[in-house]
């Protein structure tokens, strides 16, 4: 999944299982991309939910 973001933008995500899991994160100048090893629900700087990864 990847986002783009404006400049002073925040998101947030939830991992299901911090000790096991395993996310790749990947970031540029104004996006971000995240492949995670399990669930995880991303968030928006308000806590809104974005979308379910599984």
């Amino acid at each position: 999944m990847a986002y783009d973001l404006a400049p002073a933008s925040v998101m947030f995500a939830d991992v299901a299982d911090v000790e096991s899991a395993e996310m790749e994160i990947v970031h540029w100048d104004g996006g971000i991309s995240i492949v995670p090893s399990g669930p995880v629900i991303t968030r928006d700087a308000d806590g809104g939910e974005l979308h379910r990864l599984p």
